[in-house]
């Protein structure tokens, strides 16, 4: 067989190899893994770390298919994985996910396989394949740290002066009916002024012994690049072209926000949320993260990340509830956790996705069992009223609704309640008590399956009112447009859900 044959084959195994998922690569093999944001975390199969927080690989997003394990520094792409799974060089893995991905045929695997000629001209050049898959792997990888190691530098954080909450914070929260117990609680915090990087390093690296970190003692001890990698929030900033020197930074201050911290079912710190406390913006919610200062060449910077997708997961004081409730917003999350159940807060409908691994992980956490929490036997979802009223949302939420309830395999519920008591569960609950209402006995508990029959139902009313403006049916591109959404979420509240509280 010609080498031009043979690169051909190669170069196109090479592009479905690419493009195959990780989590297919990771199943095929009866791995565990564990979705956190758009990272999944597993054992690493080369030093095989006998813990989940130092191998990952991005699933989704900047540097999808590649992999990194943050103790032995073994990672690169989809074949890599491949090969340290099955055994197999990184030719013949790449070949294999070639042909799993459709990318070539098994007839073109076995000729280039197959006789000791192609297999010499198949190998000819994997040395320099495999410098350029090393290269590609260093450009794109996102590195990030191991959830302890965020956890215990964004507690060495919030200690700083510079973080203490400012009256003006806590009067906000006190607005939102929090008291001072609960805001010292859940660690809100302001971040108004600037503050040394390379002091807080020193005061890390002293605080470090004893913690039984010792994935990053020598880092920060010796203050290496890589000493804050993998931490959102911090990057680095060269001091020339040259990049052989520089200083670590940290994201500008917001001098209008208060801080959230982030918490995961262990109780960990994964990401820090800020709230705007002024004007009517479109966000009004955003993490501290410093991806934009990876590799950016025109700031000179790199090393920056980005805390994904995180899921918050709330405790009651004590678990007295069988059922995990999801919703959207912290503030949301904390008036549901009053009733005795764990709750999960979610930045958007589309982060729903993530939620379904969380629970998993809280019903094998040593928190859940310390609220006293023992089984679950339900999952209630109180998305935001606005899907009422936005189509994309109550799109999300459908798929949301679906994927908690195949991958937690729990009986799935939606909650519902009159929108002009409130666009969210929290405000819904004020507005109740406030006009003396009973806010339990306002709600409608429906099965998911129920629901997603009303909107089918009310996806019927929007085709034909469309058919008669149009005189068409409404295409698949149609059903995506505005106009067919406004009619879907008129006919589903109007004709379906309002009926339901008469």
């Amino acid at each position: 067989m010609q080498q031009k044959q043979i690169n051909r084959i190669v170069a196109k195994a090479s592009e479905g190899a690419n493009s195959y998922p990780i989590e297919d690569i990771l199943s095929r093999f009866g791995v565990e893994y564990r979705i956190r944001g758009t990272q999944a975390w597993f054992r690493c199969p080369v030093c095989n770390k006998p813990k989940f927080d130092y191998c990952s690989a991005t699933v989704q997003g900047v540097g999808q298919g590649k992999w990194c394990c943050q103790s032995c520094k073994a990672g690169g792409g989809t074949f890599r994985l491949y090969s340290a799974l099955s055994g197999k060089d990184d030719t013949e893995s790449l070949l294999s996910l070639g042909v799993l991905s459709g990318a070539i045929t098994n007839e073109e695997y076995d000729e280039a396989t197959g006789s000791e000629d192609s297999r010499y001209k198949l190998h000819a050049d994997e040395k320099i394949r495999e410098k350029i898959e090393r290269k590609k792997a260093e450009e794109t990888v996102e590195r990030k740290a191991p959830i302890k190691t965020v956890d215990f530098i964004y507690r060495q954080l919030l200690s700083l002066p510079q973080f203490q909450l400012t009256e003006e914070g806590r009067n906000y929260l006190r607005g939102r009916r929090l008291s001072d117990e609960e805001i010292d609680r859940v660690g809100f915090f302001s971040y108004k002024e600037k503050f040394s990087v390379m002091e807080f390093m020193n005061s890390v690296s002293v605080s470090l012994y004893g913690k039984g970190l010792d994935e990053i003692k020598p880092e920060v001890k010796t203050g290496l690049y890589n000493s804050l990698w993998g931490i959102p929030g911090f990057y680095f900033e060269f001091k020339d072209s040259k990049k052989n020197s520089g200083t670590w930074r940290f994201i500008a201050p917001c001098s209008s926000c208060v801080g959230i911290p982030i918490k995961n079912s262990e109780g960990l710190i994964t990401a820090l949320q800020m709230r705007w406390l002024e004007g009517n913006r479109d966000n009004k919610y955003f993490y501290i993260s410093s991806r934009k200062y990876h590799q950016n060449e025109s700031k000179n910077t790199n090393f920056g990340s980005s805390p994904g997708s995180p899921v918050a997961v709330c405790y009651p004081d004590k678990i007295t509830g069988v059922t995990f409730y999801v919703t959207e917003g912290l503030f949301k999350a904390r008036e549901l956790a009053k009733s005795g159940n764990v709750c999960y807060s979610v930045q958007g409908v589309n982060s729903f996705y993530y939620v379904a691994d969380e629970i998993k992980e809280t019903l094998s956490s040593r928190a859940f069992r310390e609220h006293g929490g023992t089984d679950v036997k339900r999952v209630a979802l109180a998305f935001d009223a606005d899907m009422y009223s936005k189509w994309q949302v109550l799109d999300a939420a459908m798929k949301a609704a679906a994927n908690i309830s195949r991958k937690t395999e729990k009986d799935t519920y939606v909650l519902l309640w009159k929108p002009d008591l409130g666009k969210g569960f929290d405000d819904y609950k004020f507005n109740c008590l406030d006009q003396g209402l009973d806010f339990m006995k306002g709600l409608k508990v429906l099965e998911w399956r129920e629901f997603a029959t009303l909107a089918k139902k009310a996806e019927t009313d929007a085709d034909k009112l469309f058919i008669k403006r149009h005189s068409a049916t409404p295409t698949p591109a149609d059903r995506t447009q505005t106009e067919w959404g406004n009619y879907l979420c008129f006919y589903l509240y109007e004709q379906r859900i309002k009926p339901l509280f008469v």
